[in-house]
């Protein structure tokens, strides 16, 4: 993208996010290297200077960029989180294990009838409910991913007053319930993030990327113990997995 298009359905702002986006990636601004003033940019994609204040007002926002008052606007350190598709591991098992500080916002913990189709890959039956929450998850500080987890009522009772909390949901029903946890399944998807609670959660703009994963997870006993749904920021995940010839 080199010039912004006044007829797209886009808005503007979000075309000058794609278009410094673009010049991050490609290399032409640099980590730590200032990006041109918001007068010159404005003047150079042929927009008003609000219209690039508020592009760059939500990728600093996003953690993109940063400001230094009095000097400028300047490309920040990206970090990105690679996810092994290999073993079954919480989130904060995970993050801890690659040196990220981790913290999870609880939004909110219940029980709720379970649609047709979590009844299905929870294998429950007609009347079973389940506990859904619902939590944030960061690393560093920085929001990382929304889940929402759906547990079977039936094998874990009273999950409400377990004080689920910050700490890990996986150590919590290892040691709460003397669960033996087996393998899981997971399927991914490219989305982009259309709610702006959402975006607003992840601390992105609308129309973020993102990816969507989908877990069933199984006890040694074969009941299936956990059907979660993420949202995971697209420029912070990056997918790896080994193969073996």
């Amino acid at each position: 993208m080199s010039k912004i298009n006044h007829s797209s359905y886009m808005p503007l702002y979000a075309q000058i996010i794609d278009y410094l986006t673009e010049m991050i990636d490609s290399g032409r601004y640099k980590t730590g290297e200032q990006i041109p003033s918001e007068m010159i940019l404005a003047k150079d994609l042929g927009v008003s200077r609000i219209t690039v204040t508020n592009a760059i007002q939500r990728m600093v926002q996003e953690g993109t960029l940063y400001r230094i008052q009095g000097k400028g606007t300047f490309v920040a350190e990206k970090k990105s989180v690679e996810h092994r598709l290999t073993t079954l591991i919480s989130f904060t098992e995970d993050m801890v294990s690659r040196g990220y500080k981790t913290r999870t916002e609880l939004v909110s913990i219940e029980l709720v009838v379970p649609s047709e189709k979590i009844m299905q890959n929870l294998e429950l039956s007609e009347g079973d409910q389940t506990w859904k929450i619902k939590r944030i998850r960061y690393a560093d500080e920085e929001p990382m991913a929304i889940q929402n987890a759906y547990l079977p009522e039936k094998i874990f009772p009273d999950l409400d007053k377990k004080g689920l909390g910050n700490n890990s949901l996986y150590d919590l029903l290892r040691d709460g319930y003397k669960v033996e946890m087996s393998e899981a399944e997971e399927h991914y998807r490219v989305m982009v993030l259309r709610k702006e609670e959402e975006a607003r959660m992840l601390n992105v703009t609308p129309e973020f990327p993102a990816l969507f994963s989908v877990r069933v997870s199984t006890l040694k006993n074969k009941q299936k113990f956990e059907y979660t749904e993420s949202i995971l920021r697209g420029d912070r995940y990056v997918l790896s997995v080994k193969l073996s010839i």
